[in-house]
């Protein structure tokens, strides 16, 4: 039948790199530590000047918050 000689991306990718997943999740051959290491840093200068620069502009609103009409 046809549907038997299907392959599909992700047996075709397991087959010629690894028979197990695990092992192929854990190579140490995707990233070095330098490229870890650029990663965790922006990844951790886009959640701190997230943070703060969003809580300064709700900081921001709450300071010219109007009510009935008049500024505070």
């Amino acid at each position: 039948m046809m549907n038997e000689s299907r392959v599909t991306i992700f047996d075709a990718f397991t087959t010629t790199h690894s028979n197990n997943v695990f092992e192929l999740m854990h190579n140490e051959e995707y990233m070095s530590d330098i490229a870890y290491l650029l990663a965790a840093m922006t990844l951790f200068f886009i959640g701190f000047f997230g943070f703060f620069l969003n809580l300064f502009v709700i900081v921001l609103m709450f300071k010219d918050m109007q009510v009935g009409g008049e500024s505070i």
